[in-house]
């Protein structure tokens, strides 16, 4: 039996930050690429890998995603060409 069958082509996206998250990241965008269909927690986990100093500024529940211009569900999965955007909310105001 082939191994083919479980091995993931890799595809390229773009993760884009606001200007909080280049503050630790030093730049505003990057390419990224990872196996196609994964799921959207695999690029986050990629980026906290990439930048460790990410964690220390932004404890759980402070920083944003989207998945091209959207919230991501739970289950979302990334396809090539998606766009990945970390940002920190700003807060409503009253």
């Amino acid at each position: 039996m082939s191994d083919a069958g479980f091995l993931m082509r890799a595809v390229p996206m773009r993760i884009t930050y606001d200007r909080a998250v280049q503050e630790v990241t030093g730049r505003a965008e990057e390419p990224i690429a990872l196996s196609d269909g994964c799921p959207f927690v695999m690029v986050l986990q990629a980026v906290f890998d990439r930048y460790p100093a990410l964690a220390g500024r932004f404890p759980p529940g402070v920083l944003g995603f989207t998945l091209n211009g959207k919230p991501p569900s739970p289950d979302a999965r990334v396809k090539g060409g998606d766009h990945i955007h970390l940002l920190v909310p700003t807060p409503p105001q009253p």
